[in-house]
């Protein structure tokens, strides 16, 4: 009988805890619109062009070992992902980023940047892209330096 009782208060808490859930969710999705979630750009007699804001210019290394800056890409949408072979998420999301390439190589440039830094090496990252076959661009990062 004590049994039934605490699972009748357990199960009543659940759907206590759902329905101020939903509540909850359903007043917040109404007062933020889209519109209030993005940043509005300040109106300046400024031309279009230097209203951008651009990402830091960094240096990488490709497999050659030629030294490449972010801006040397400026002109094509740009792809930007920072990489390690020991990490699971980055493991599970580089097959989607190869078949992306392989479909758009040509319109959009990939970046993607091993962190050989640290836990990283360089022949560890050069033997993942080896393994897995995977074509595209690879940059190493030696010594990140926001220019």
């Amino acid at each position: 009988m004590k049994n039934k009782k605490t699972l009748i208060i357990l199960i009543l808490a659940f759907v206590v805890l759902l329905g101020g859930a939903y509540i909850l969710y359903s007043q917040l999705g109404e007062s933020q619109t889209p519109d209030q979630l993005s940043v509005e750009q300040q109106e300046s007699n400024e031309t279009e062009e230097n209203q951008k804001t651009l990402a830091p210019d960094f240096t990488v290394y490709d497999a050659d070992g030629n030294q490449v800056k972010l801006h040397d890409f400026i002109g094509k949408p740009i792809v930007l992902n920072f990489w390690a072979s020991w990490c699971g998420p980055c493991q599970m999301e580089m097959p989607d980023f190869h078949e992306k390439y392989l479909e758009l190589g040509d319109e959009i440039n990939f970046l993607m940047v091993n962190m050989t830094t640290g836990r990283e090496t360089l022949e560890s990252a050069k033997k993942f892209i080896a393994e897995k076959e995977y074509t595209f661009p690879v940059f190493m990062i030696q010594n990140l330096t926001l220019l």
